[in-house]
């Protein structure tokens, strides 16, 4: 599988999911569909062996939503 269509394949529906929540004002959608992009970029990252690239929900307002640290293989 290319990387777009790997990208693709796992971002679209939480996309599609996260503006559904946020044209409706749905803070429990948001969050899942949030947390379902989040686990998306990961399993890419880890399949294509970027495992370090580890994206996070922000604890804060001010924190950056990726974690630098040195995954465990």
């Amino acid at each position: 599988m290319s990387v777009p269509a790997m990208i693709t394949s796992v971002t679209d529906q939480p996309f599609t999911e996260l503006a559904s929540a946020i044209q409706s004002k749905d803070d429990a959608g948001f969050d899942k569909a949030y947390a379902d992009l989040t686990d998306g970029c990961n399993s890419c990252h880890q399949a294509l062996n970027h495992g370090v690239v580890v994206i996070r929900i922000p604890r804060e307002a001010s924190t950056s939503d990726q974690d630098f640290t040195q995954a465990s293989p």
